[in-house]
């Protein structure tokens, strides 16, 4: 039987990144064209990359060691705090 630990997907270093990156830059230019402010667009992109660059680079990681518990509950934090920021900006760019 194969054993679950042998299933890793091996990727260049900070592969991981580069892809939270993309993704940020997909969000930014998504929020841009919806709200045709640039200045949200950054203020929603910025947090997100960075949490979403950890995750993906830790998960990516050949030999990477599993976050504690504590860990964890920040960087979902983190991103749910970016989240959260992203919409109240949102809310008050369209009432002003």
């Amino acid at each position: 039987m194969k054993n679950a630990e042998n299933n890793h997907v091996s990727a260049a270093k900070d592969a991981g990144y580069l892809l939270g990156g993309v993704l940020a830059l997909l969000l930014g230019i998504a929020v841009w064209l919806i709200s045709g402010n640039v200045t949200l667009a950054i203020s929603a992109t910025v947090p997100v990359s960075v949490t979403l660059g950890i995750l993906f680079e830790q998960r990516l990681q050949h030999k990477a060691v599993p976050p504690a518990p504590g860990v964890r509950k920040a960087i979902w934090g983190l991103l749910a705090l970016g989240v959260a920021v992203f919409i109240v900006l949102l809310i008050l760019y369209k009432l002003i």
